[in-house]
């Protein structure tokens, strides 16, 4: 009976073991003791949602909401030991708008990394990118109650916009293009800089040490 009984929690162990998804990247080795990872200007869509549902872009909200990531993510990886700066980032226009393409056609569910982009042209200004993009929408008072009203009325749940609320990031090697690490967020409105701090550090988790 006691045979029978461990048998099968180590069947269960097993099944839950096999059942657990591989990692999308190999173990990442630095080659050197503190990478320079260049932050580049983050790409952030924050939006202000009409009782009618409609939906309007709000410059000075997104602007915002780059700085603060920038900041948040240079801080953070200067904190784990790496070399990081968001500035010069001539010559990477580029490369950064065919990152950040790259990060918006990705699927909300990732089981794999199957996309590169071309590294950039010459001397590569540091052995990394980070490569951040925001999607948030703020809703309305008004909004927020007719949601109320009619998750009350019908008993269900209002789901967000489509591609609203989510945060991408990426760590890229400058040297061949393609992505070292990736993770993603729900919480997205990084509009006050404490707010940023917390998104950066919910990516972070899975960030690669240098202790790796």
């Amino acid at each position: 009976m006691i045979v029978r009984a461990l048998a099968l929690i180590v069947a269960i162990l097993t099944a839950g073991c096999a059942s657990k998804p591989p990692p999308l990247f190999p173990p990442l080795v630095f080659e050197s003791e503190a990478p320079f990872v260049m932050v580049l200007t983050p790409e952030a869509d924050v939006g202000f949602v009409e009782v009618s549902g409609e939906r309007q872009r709000i410059d000075l909200w997104s602007r915002a909401a780059e700085a603060h990531l920038g900041a948040a993510a240079e801080a953070a990886l200067l904190e784990r030991g790496f070399q990081a700066a968001a500035q010069d980032q001539r010559g990477l226009d580029a490369f950064r708008a065919d990152a950040l393409r790259a990060l918006d056609a990705m699927p909300a569910e990732v089981d794999e990394i199957a996309w590169s982009v071309a590294p950039p042209a010459g001397d590569a200004p540091a052995d990394y990118a980070l490569v951040l993009t925001a999607a948030a929408d703020v809703n309305s008072s008004g909004h927020r109650v007719m949601e109320g009203v009619v998750n009350a009325f019908f008993g269900v749940v209002v789901p967000p916009a489509a591609g609203a609320g989510a945060t991408r990031a990426a760590l890229i090697d400058l040297k061949t293009g393609a992505p070292v690490w990736y993770a993603d967020h729900e919480r997205a409105d990084a509009r006050d800089p404490d707010d940023a701090r917390a998104i950066v550090r919910r990516l972070f988790k899975t960030f690669p040490d240098l202790d790796d």
